[in-house]
This record gives C-alpha cells, sequence and structure tokens, in this order.
C-alpha cells in the first residue's frame, strides 16, 4: 500500500489538553514542548499530527502524575488536506506515550 502524503494543518498549541489513547496508565496529558517545531523566532510553538511532544501527565495514574513524557500525535480534530483533495479529521485530539527509549 502507497502512502498518501499531504499537508498537516497547525492545531495544538503548548498548554493544551489531550487523550492518552495508548495503555501506559496516563488518560489526560498536557503539551509542554514541541521536539523540532519549525516556527518563527519568538513565536509559541505548535504541534501537528505525526509530531513529537513532551507532555506531561493530568490525570491518570497516580504514580505517573505530574511525570514529563516524549510522546507522539495520533490524531487531531482539525482538518487537513491530502494531495488527493480529500481533507481528514478525527472526533478528538489523542497522543501516544513513548515511555521507553526504544
Amino acid at each position: 500500500m502507497k502512502a498518501v502524503s499531504g499537508k498537516p494543518t497547525r492545531s495544538l498549541n503548548i498548554g493544551s489538553l489531550l487523550e492518552a489513547c495508548d495503555n501506559s496508565g496516563a488518560r489526560i496529558v498536557r503539551i509542554v514542548s514541541v521536539k523540532h517545531g519549525k516556527t518563527t523566532k519568538g513565536r509559541q510553538g505548535y504541534a501537528k499530527i505525526a509530531d513529537q511532544v513532551k507532555v506531561s501527565v493530568r490525570k491518570g495514574d497516580p504514580k505517573m502524575k505530574g511525570e514529563v513524557f516524549s510522546a507522539v500525535v495520533v490524531r487531531q480534530k482539525k482538518p487537513w488536506k491530502r494531495k488527493t483533495g480529500e481533507r481528514v479529521c478525527f472526533s478528538d485530539n489523542a497522543v501516544a506515550l513513548l515511555k521507553d527509549d526504544k
């Protein structure tokens, strides 16, 4: 199956609350920073689908609460356009936590 490229739109600011869609124990997380963000100097960073972000756990397992993890944005509500002309969006914003260094 061939991948379909597209141009994702900016949708998630620093401080946005997201759902954690994995079995790590976290339920709600907040974006703290964006890795390899591409923005103008002095402007606040943003994240889009497939970006790596640093997140802080807000709700979920009491042992994880307040800890900072790396994560990948896997779903975003804001529609983005594929090169075929169709627009794709999801019903919520979600990330998958990367707990291991692998």
